[in-house]
């Protein structure tokens, strides 16, 4: 897609940072925002309001040409940092201890930062991902937009195609060559699962989208690439990222292919890190009734660990 064709007007650069991104506004004022888009844009549609630190519209210009705009707002949840000690000394001997917690607007502010340059490596190395048209790497990204576009992970509840799978095999071995032995943090996709991963009718081609996740700072490069591998591995052999019609072979050929794909020597080290999830945290979520979380941890249940265990040898 051409990038100078879809740039929208220009003042779109100029108008977006002028917003007050204040961290204790209770929700997002949308009529401001929308004046604006109505002058640059023949129509948009929002497809989220802001409840977690940012909103996000498709944008159509008068050319009919779409793309795909994430504006950071607010606080979306006042913060209490004693919870969140509580939650980090319970998942600290799991898989979740090694992102940063999420802080609302300036969550957003760093996640935003983080998309953008790693969007930016990708575009220039040619890694199939949405364009980045624009951005202040702060308070906005205008990106690509892919409208007759389907999540793998909901293309593969129906269908399990060999061409299906064999095309997303080489587009993660397209992504593997690239992030193998990578010394730069943002050359990494730390959320990847399947979700995350986009089929696009018209070009018959897979993109990865949103890379984002803050992960601690104390984290080698090499550690954090192993935990975003464990933590693909885990995510295709979980009911929780993917429905229950996808059957055991087809994710174990996926996890199998995908581990092949690494270096020994990062084999050795996603063997090291690897661990389930310790049965008092999910007692500790049980006692509080919270289903999401107690779902979640269950996607590192010692089945999977052995599993995950199994393909690294």
């Amino acid at each position: 897609m051409d990038r100078e064709k879809i740039k929208p007007s220009d003042n779109l650069r100029e108008l977006i940072p002028t917003f007050e991104f204040s961290d204790n506004s209770e929700k997002l004022n949308l009529s401001d925002f929308e004046r604006i888009l109505n002058k640059t844009f023949k129509e948009f549609s929002v497809v989220s309001n802001g409840g977690s630190g940012n909103a996000s519209f498709i944008l159509t210009d008068k050319n009919e040409r779409q793309s795909f705009l994430k504006y950071r707002t607010h606080e979306s949840i006042p913060w209490n940092s004693q919870r969140d000690k509580i939650f980090e000394d319970y998942e600290k001997d799991s898989i979740s201890w090694i992102y940063r917690r999420k802080n609302g607007s300036w969550f957003c502010k760093e996640l935003f930062s983080r998309e953008a340059t790693v969007l930016e490596n990708w575009n220039q190395i040619g890694l199939p991902s949405p364009q980045l048209i624009q951005s202040d790497y702060s308070n906005y990204l205008l990106l690509e937009f892919f409208p007759q576009a389907e999540t793998v992970a909901s293309m593969i509840s129906r269908d399990r195609s060999p061409r299906l799978i064999n095309g997303l095999l080489d587009t993660l071995k397209q992504y593997r060559e690239f992030a193998n032995g990578t010394k730069n943090m943002d050359n990494i996709h730390m959320d990847l699962h399947l979700e995350n991963i986009l089929y696009d009718l018209p070009s018959d081609s897979f993109k990865f989208i949103d890379p984002g996740v803050l992960v601690k700072k104390d984290l080698s490069v090499a550690e954090v690439d192993a935990y975003a591998n464990l933590f693909f591995c885990y995510t295709v052999l979980s009911n929780y990222f993917l429905g229950e019609s996808v059957p055991q072979n087809t994710r174990q050929t996926i996890v199998s292919n995908y581990v092949d794909m690494l270096p020994n020597g990062m084999k050795n080290l996603m063997q090291g890190l690897n661990k389930p999830t310790p049965q008092y945290v999910m007692d500790f979520f049980s006692e509080l009734k919270w289903d999401q979380k107690i779902q979640w941890h269950n996607s590192f249940s010692k089945d999977k660990f052995d599993l995950v265990q199994h393909y690294l040898k």
